[in-house]
């Protein structure tokens, strides 16, 4: 039931943003416009998205997902799949967390 609640505002909520900006697209500050536009993904998005799609591939059932936002790593899944996705990112030089071999 909550994810339908979910899904209805989530949806609700863009078609109600792009039925606003069809009829206003013209009239569109140049700036605003060009901020619109998708930066091109940051080194650790893409490693993020390297290492998420390398977990879900090892299982055709995975739900595992991961994602930056406002550079915070977020993940989903279980917890072996969490434990493989950190050590993927560490593997390449963007570990999630101190080090155990790090001093204090």
């Amino acid at each position: 039931m909550l994810l339908k609640l979910f899904l209805f505002s989530v949806l609700g909520i863009a078609t109600v943003s792009d039925i606003g900006r069809a009829g206003d697209l013209g009239s569109m500050p140049k700036d605003l416009d060009a901020q619109s536009e998708q930066l091109p993904p940051t080194e650790l998005e893409q490693v993020v998205a390297l290492c998420a799609k390398q977990i879900h591939n090892e299982s055709a059932s995975s739900k595992f997902d991961a994602y930056v936002q406002r550079g915070v790593v977020e993940s989903f899944g279980t917890d072996q799949e969490r434990f493989r996705f950190r050590k993927c990112m560490a593997q390449r030089e963007h570990p999630l967390g101190p080090s155990l071999h790090e001093k204090k």
